[in-house]
């Protein structure tokens, strides 16, 4: 997410006395934090996003199934992903 995106919503980020909501400030960073790992890389063993589109552009098939099959294996690991959180959540 860019600064800009920031700056206009550092306004949304005060509560009625003006004191900053630092839970969602915190959440907002970890959020770019996470944006940019995905997008510029830097997370030992995975791609990054443009690497993971290049290699999906390799495969058989014209533009429109290598898209899809894109967006099905990464809905595949975030229903994997979620699942394994809950069970870790029914575990506590």
């Amino acid at each position: 997410m860019s600064e800009q995106f920031h700056k206009s919503e550092d306004k949304n980020e005060q509560d009625k006395n003006g004191q900053t909501d630092v839970a969602e400030s915190n959440l907002l960073k970890t959020i770019d934090f996470a944006y940019g790992k995905a997008v510029n890389g830097g997370i030992k063993g995975l791609e990054t996003s443009k690497e993971l589109a290049e290699n999906y552009l390799k495969g058989d098939g014209n533009i429109y199934h290598k898209v899809n099959r894109l967006i099905k294996s990464q809905d595949v690991k975030a229903l994997k992903s979620g699942f394994l959180d809950n069970l870790k959540g029914a575990n506590t």
